[in-house]
């Protein structure tokens, strides 16, 4: 909402925060950090192949896992 330009008390009161400090934590997430967490979850190149059936993330492949992830 805050990307999309509404005010932050606005959104503030929209989700029922009574801090606005609460509102600021969740408008610091946005895809950048949620691209960096999802990086976190990736196999690691040092794991052996016996250790995971693939090398890459899978997820970056799943479109509707993508989609959800974009609405969030």
């Amino acid at each position: 909402m805050l990307e999309g330009g509404a005010e932050i008390n606005v959104i503030r009161a929209w989700l029922g925060h009574a801090s606005l400090e609460t509102t600021h934590r969740y408008a610091e997430i946005n895809m950048r950090m949620k691209e960096a967490a999802m990086r976190l979850c990736e196999p690691s190149d040092q794991l052996s192949s016996s250790a995971t059936s693939h090398t890459g993330a899978v997820w970056r492949d799943d479109k509707s896992l993508l989609d959800w992830l974009r609405q969030l």
